[in-house]
């Protein structure tokens, strides 16, 4: 289309168009007006509106929630997050837990652990290798 067949030029131009708030957004500003935080749990953060029997059409007050996300999401939804769960085994405590990720362990504390066991590692190895160096060093002077 070029530029002098848009707005008024254009053949298909049918007026102006006002913003017309859909049924979905009149009922949100008014359940967000009643609810001010997460039906769930208390929080006001981040808030979604929430299908209950999940038909995104059905707009009526009775059929929707106000949700914060994280309840949103985990929640609600868990069934589509649960199938990304895999149960495994911490190396620091030996604690069965759930992750989505590869994580080695359960917990702040343990990964602290993991953590400074890595550092300490990491310098041993260094004073090997200087040691190996200077014997290295050493030998290769006489």
């Amino acid at each position: 289309m070029t530029k002098n067949q848009t707005g008024k030029n254009n053949p298909f131009y049918k007026g102006e168009k006002v913003k017309k708030l859909s049924d979905h957004n009149v009922v949100w500003k008014e359940l967000r007006e009643e609810h001010k935080v997460c039906q769930l749990c208390g929080k006001a953060k981040k808030l979604d509106i929430h299908h209950k029997d999940k038909n995104k059409t059905n707009n009526k007050k009775s059929n929707l929630m106000v949700v914060c996300r994280r309840c949103h999401l985990w929640e609600i939804h868990k069934q589509r997050h649960l199938q990304y769960l895999r149960t495994t085994i911490c190396i620091i405590c030996g604690k069965e837990f759930e992750t989505r990720a590869t994580a080695l362990s359960c917990s702040k504390k343990c990964r602290a652990m993991i953590k400074a066991n890595y550092q300490l590692r990491l310098r041993h190895q260094k004073k090997v290798v200087k040691a190996v160096e200077v014997a290295l060093s050493e030998t290769t002077s006489f």
